[in-house]
């Protein structure tokens, strides 16, 4: 399998030239830039190559793994899935090489890796991330404060 290594960031300012708006979503390669001591993402529109400098904190990988409407799933998504007649959450993150989701159960934290086996039979859905989803986001802020 070949694996893709696609990142995603919020924008740190507006670019007016390439239309990018500040804290808009970026997409594309991730690169250290040593003279400004930042980081960017860079990604090519036509034939022009975007540097922009994004904010560190919100760095998402790509899992390699697409939800069952084939939307990709970035670390710190937050996906939805049927459990026992409800909708149950749990959100993505890379730990100990693998992306894993986090849920809450029985008052109780569980983990399982995030695979496409598990993704078509649970059939686990993209329905937001820990940064736009403030309220998606508290249900995940218990976890988060024990394990940053």
């Amino acid at each position: 399998m070949n694996r893709k290594y696609l990142y995603r960031a919020k924008s740190c300012e507006k670019d007016k030239f390439f239309k990018i708006e500040k804290d808009e979503w970026v997409y594309g390669s991730l690169m250290f830039d040593e003279l400004q001591n930042d980081y960017v993402i860079q990604n090519t529109k036509g034939e022009d190559i975007i540097s922009t400098n994004v904010k560190k904190s919100t760095i998402c990988e790509y899992s390699n793994q697409n939800d069952v409407d084939g939307v990709p799933i970035y670390e710190f998504d937050i996906v939805a899935f049927p459990l026992e007649g409800e909708t149950a959450l749990a959100f993505v993150k890379l730990c100990d090489g693998a992306y894993r989701l986090f849920e809450k159960l029985n008052q109780k934290w569980s983990t399982e890796i995030l695979d496409r086996e598990s993704i078509e039979i649970l059939k686990y859905k993209v329905v937001g991330n820990i940064f736009d989803d403030k309220e998606l986001t508290e249900v995940f802020k218990s976890w988060w404060h024990q394990n940053k």
